[in-house]
């Protein structure tokens, strides 16, 4: 089988964008092995980590303050029990630094 330089280029960009995915499960959303072994729970782990992932860049884009992938997703983890408004908190991280309340999912 022959194939162009095209054809490899293309399939080595594919394979690069499916590196990169696993890259950021890995690093960013602190997916470091599966839980399941079997075809249906591996895929069930990479949709959620998809989800989140999605759900993530999302409010990185609605923010106006300038987050970093890894720095949003520290921040949310660290955060997520406390009842601060979730979209004040984006845009101010560090003026609600040391209160004791919980991200509310509320935009108003």
């Amino acid at each position: 089988m022959e194939w162009s330089a095209g054809e490899v280029a293309e399939l080595y960009r594919r394979r690069w964008d499916i590196e990169s995915f696993f890259k950021i499960l890995k690093q960013h959303l602190n997916i470091k092995s599966f839980v399941g072994t079997c075809e249906q729970a591996v895929r069930s782990q990479i949709w959620v980590a998809m989800i989140a992932y999605l759900l993530v860049k999302v409010l990185k884009r609605r923010a106006s303050h300038r987050w970093s992938l890894g720095g949003l997703v520290h921040y949310l983890r660290i955060s997520l029990l406390s009842t601060q408004n979730l979209f004040s908190w984006l845009n101010q991280p560090y003026d609600m630094a040391g209160t004791e309340e919980v991200l509310v999912l509320n935009s108003t």
